[in-house]
């Protein structure tokens, strides 16, 4: 029969069975030697690696090949692509000619119900030095390197020199008698303008003699001046400034032109903005108990939004695709009607003193009356934390 027949053939001898046998074990050993080198075609390939050796042994693989199966990624030869980075949000740029053109936009109110935070779009800010060389030193005020095609503009040689003061300027708009000595805008109060067609035109223009002299004459001098690496940010940021020295003019300089706007982000639940930055004061959202963050702590005035780290390096310009700038000193004398209202006032107050565990007015007295029939100095429970809100037109607004 068949089965016989199948039985009886020679291909079943113990010489074949044992070939046999040997072949199974070798193709046994290949597989298990080829899964180990399994090439996993979703992993990325590096630039300049040889793809052609993928196959080989260790001792024969080239310096440019990729060894899968470890953690490892060589690369040789770095691509102009290289030079341009992006983590977090941010893209670097180890030169400023690697950067893509940019046009500047605004400013544009944010809110058109309600004035002082301003939106600007793809901008580098700077930092006055000269003002911290002043008495009284001056931490609150940026330079804002505005970027354009306007050849009128940009055949200006001052184009990058900023104003000397723009101290009463209510908009970006509003003259100065300094326009017709540069030749351009001088921005808004706290944010000195300058004006280049890139960040290396205007890292070119400010570093001629003759307009580093202007600069130091009217302390304008800005950092950085020799700009060697750009740090992008896609994600719209909040410029945070304010006097670090001076509790008046924090309060009512800065604070007092926002917290109409937070009490609408609170209202919306929404913060438009992702980041926040200041070079103010460092940390200031993170670590620092500056009397000013601790207050801008606790009402979680920036919603979710993360603070930026301060760069070590002072040849590194920050610029920001979107940047909310508000505005310094717009609501200083409390004149703009229906901003700061008295019901916001009220709700500020309140969330400070539940915040701060801070004694109600109600249970002021009591307390003192407390401790002095416990035979405690007078005041000893009142020199810490004191907020005091002073009213001096006593309308039903503010």
């Amino acid at each position: 029969s068949f089965p016989g027949a199948y039985a009886n053939s020679s291909f079943l001898n113990p010489r074949t069975m044992s070939l046999v046998a040997a072949a199974l074990v070798l193709l046994a050993l290949a597989a298990f030697h080829s899964s180990s080198e399994t090439i996993d075609h979703s992993a990325p390939i590096a630039a300049g690696s040889n793809t052609a050796n993928l196959g080989a042994s260790n001792s024969e693989s080239s310096s440019k090949s990729i060894t899968y199966g470890e953690e490892h990624m060589e690369i040789v030869g770095s691509p102009k692509e290289a030079h341009v980075h992006e983590y977090n949000k941010v893209r670097y740029f180890d030169k400023p000619d690697k950067m893509t053109p940019m046009i500047s936009k605004g400013p544009n109110l944010f809110n058109q119900d309600m004035g002082g935070l301003h939106l600007f779009e793809e901008v580098c800010v700077t930092n006055n030095m000269d003002a911290l060389r002043w008495t009284p030193m001056e931490t609150s005020l940026r330079g804002l390197v505005y970027f354009t095609g306007d050849q009128d503009i940009l055949d200006n040689e001052k184009r990058c020199v900023p104003c000397k003061d723009t101290k009463g300027l209510e908009g970006w708009d509003s003259a100065s008698p300094e326009e017709a000595v540069l030749g351009h805008k001088c921005g808004m109060n706290g944010l000195h303008a300058m004006f280049a067609s890139s960040v290396g035109d205007w890292s070119e223009c400010i570093s001629r003699e003759e307009n580093m002299k202007l600069m130091e004459e009217y302390g304008q001098t800005q950092s950085p001046l020799d700009v060697d690496t750009v740090h992008l940010f896609t994600q719209p940021t909040f410029l945070l400034q304010f006097n670090v020295l001076d509790t008046e003019v924090s309060m009512f300089d800065m604070l007092m032109t926002y917290l109409p706007h937070w009490q609408y982000f609170r209202d919306n639940n929404e913060f438009p903005f992702d980041s926040v930055i200041s070079h103010s004061l460092e940390g200031c959202l993170s670590h620092n108990h500056h009397w000013f963050c601790e207050i801008l702590h606790q009402i979680n005035a920036f919603g979710p939004a993360k603070e930026i780290p301060w760069e070590s390096d002072e040849k590194t310009l920050y610029c920001f695709k979107q940047l909310f700038y508000n505005e310094v000193g717009y609501q200083r004398n409390l004149d703009k009607d229906d901003l700061v209202t008295k019901d916001l006032l009220g709700e500020f107050r309140e969330i400070l003193f539940r915040k701060f565990a801070l004694s109600r007015r109600r249970n002021h007295h009591a307390s003192q009356k407390a401790a002095a029939e416990q035979g405690e100095s007078e005041g000893s429970n009142d020199e810490y934390t004191k907020i005091i809100f002073y009213d001096n037109k006593l309308s039903e607004k503010t």
